[in-house]
């Protein structure tokens, strides 16, 4: 079998990661930088990228492959100087992490690498590639090497230490964007923890949560006073005393030591355009419930970024510019429907969605939001960079047949940045057999809420899905009755509307029960159904799968609302007649739900949830016409 480069990879789709992760394949165009010289006939290795860098007082590793077949488990190099090293050949697999019961990730997860020795019989199978890495003594920093007659010269980058302490110092380059109170944060923490660590992008989280201030990686410096080579020459001397380093360490001081250069050379050039460029990368948002990371660039953008910064024969004024116009191909601002119409206008008793907005531009800038047709000026909002705003849009009121049907568009601006989105901007009118709830959608990820794509990455697995449906039939409601002021009367059969529901088991979350032959339900499993305005709900029901039944804004038991639930193997089916006092006069009813399953996974309708975020937004319901005719007389005015 050929083995490809990484890059080659990405291709691939049945059974590999999500389209999220496919940047993460290119792992060795991470190494960028100047290839030169050549031979004629093919040496035993040769490196696949354009530029190798290479950092004083770490070890030289480059993505490789042979054209001879499979690789030998070590090579001659030749520096400059005359000297001999033996590089060693390795294979660095590339898979993706194990997420328990397939739960989407507010940040695309990185793939686990591993590292083999070419020996290895396991070597060159899968995805990953071959790499050599060179361990150069500090005396041979800064040469180019042979292998065999084709010549090398990397791009030999200072060590980051150094600039540490050198004159002046370049600290804040390094310095994380964020407040101690954003760094700190609970659900902040849970987001980038899977990263920490990483290869190769564990700088990104030391970035985030401690600073990206050169360490002791390697060897420790003097006790006092700057670097030395004769620090570096005595550790060395240590280090061969030392087990091998594994080669994952060695990747990961790499990067680490590459985007310290870059942002220390970015902060000298700019002090204020490196600030910009680090919120870029690991930014963060404060929301009502955490603080949610914004790591807003993906590989393909930090590769960019990193080549430009590193890149040998550019002048500052070069650099200065690719990166304010990097910073610029960003989009400034992002928006998305929160709520549809849980908020009714006072004035002409028409749903208003809330509408979310970021604007990510360094100062505040106006906003507004209204329909595609109004006509005449929009209320204005200021809009502060970097906080969660949110807007009440204007929207064209009508009423369909059934169905939750996008209604007119929304028209945002911000700024100068404008996008128009869909919202379910009418009353719906129930008929028979009922009004589906659906689809269930996971929470929202980044990359789909920058895109704001409402449906990219939004799927739930076919074992976790749940179905919902709205109607008017019997049900056996001593909650109802109680509403009606008749006293409560369990086990009497009334007409009254009500929501079903059926929720699958996700297969990883079953355990077995005392007492059951077979699997049995997961430990904790719920649903909740809220109503009224969206921001200030009337009730909110949870229904466990258990059968326990709680009202969720008082944390208190509530059997009196009459729900049926059923267990069965796969699901779980309850039945929730809805009390008469949530229905409206004028039969609205205001509705949404979210569901948490049992391995943590929370899928809504009828909008996404941001990560954190406990409320779902809602539709408007209007259930005065069933069959045709009105039910008003069974329904309290």
């Amino acid at each position: 079998m050929r083995l490809q480069p990484l890059g080659s990879l990405s291709r691939m789709d049945h059974g590999m990661p999500t389209s999220r992760q496919r940047a993460w394949l290119v792992l060795f165009t991470l190494w960028s930088g100047v290839l030169g010289g050549g031979s004629l006939a093919a040496p035993p290795v040769e490196p696949i990228v354009d530029r190798i860098d290479a950092v004083f007082g770490r070890p030289v590793v480059f993505p490789i492959r042979s054209e001879r077949g499979r690789p030998p488990s070590s090579v001659e190099v030749r520096l400059d100087d005359g000297r001999t090293l033996v590089g060693q050949v390795q294979w660095v697999s590339v898979s993706a992490l194990s997420r328990p019961c397939g739960q989407p990730t507010w940040l695309a997860q990185p793939l686990e690498l591993r590292a083999l020795p070419a020996s290895d019989p396991a070597a060159g199978t899968g995805i990953g590639s071959w790499v050599l890495v060179l361990r150069v003594p500090m005396t041979g920093s800064g040469q180019g090497f042979w292998i065999e007659k084709a010549h090398y010269d990397p791009n030999w980058l200072p060590d980051p230490r150094r600039l540490a302490s050198s004159e002046g110092g370049v600290a804040p380059a390094w310095s994380s964007p964020l407040t101690a109170e954003q760094i700190n944060d609970p659900l902040h923490l849970r987001l980038v923890g899977p990263f920490e660590g990483h290869p190769l992008q564990g700088w990104r989280y030391e970035l985030a949560v401690h600073g990206l201030v050169p360490g002791e990686e390697f060897d420790p410096p003097e006790p006092s006073g700057p670097v030395t080579d004769l620090s570096v020459l005595r550790a060395e001397v240590e280090q061969s005393k030392r087990q091998f380093e594994p080669l994952l360490d060695d990747l990961a001081s790499l990067e680490r030591a590459r985007w310290q250069v870059a942002l220390a050379r970015l902060w000298k050039l700019d002090p204020d355009l490196s600030v910009h460029v680090r919120r870029a990368l690991v930014g963060a948002l404060d929301t009502p419930r955490g603080v949610l990371p914004l790591w807003r660039v993906n590989q393909a953008q930090l590769d960019d970024l990193l080549e430009a910064l590193l890149r040998p024969r550019s002048s500052d004024e070069q650099r200065v510019r690719h990166v304010r116009a990097w910073l610029e191909s960003l989009e400034p601002a992002v928006a998305w429907i929160i709520d549809d119409a849980g908020i009714i206008d006072a004035v002409s008793g028409e749903p208003r969605p809330t509408i979310g907005v970021v604007n990510f531009e360094r100062t505040p800038v106006a906003g507004w939001a209204r329909a595609h047709d109004a006509a005449g000026p929009s209320d204005l909002t200021p809009i502060d960079p970097m906080v969660l705003a949110t807007m009440r849009g204007r929207i064209v009121p009508g009423f369909i047949a059934s169905g939750a049907q996008a209604g007119p568009g929304v028209e945002v601006r911000v700024g100068r940045w404008e996008r128009s989105l869909a919202s379910i901007g009418v009353v719906i009118t129930v008929a028979p057999p009922g009004f589906a709830l659906g689809p269930f959608r996971a929470e929202w990820t980044l990359a789909s809420w920058l895109a704001m794509d409402d449906r990219a990455e939004a799927g739930v697995a076919r074992d976790q899905a749940t179905a919902a449906m709205l109607f008017y039939g019997t049900g056996t409601d001593a909650g109802v009755e109680a509403a009606q002021s008749t006293g409560p009367s369990p086990g009497r059969t009334v007409e009254t509307w009500v929501l079903y529901i059926e929720a699958r088991i996700p297969d990883e979350s079953r355990s077995p029960a005392a007492g059951m032959a077979g699997p049995g339900l997961p430990v904790d499993d719920f649903v909740e159904a809220w109503f009224g305005p969206f921001g200030s709900p009337e009730r909110v029901i949870r229904i466990h799968s258990d059968g326990r039944v709680v009202n969720a804004q008082t944390g208190q038991p509530a059997p009196g609302f009459g729900v049926e639930v059923i267990r069965l193997s796969d699901r779980w089916v309850a039945r929730l007649p809805i009390p008469a006092d949530l229905i409206e006069p004028g039969g609205l009813l205001r509705i949404g739900v979210l569901r948490e399953d049992g391995c943590g996974m929370r899928s809504s309708w009828p909008r996404r949830l941001l990560p954190g975020q406990i409320e779902p937004g809602r539709v408007a319901v209007q259930t005065r016409t069933w069959r045709g005719y009105e039910t008003r007389s069974r329904l309290r005015e």
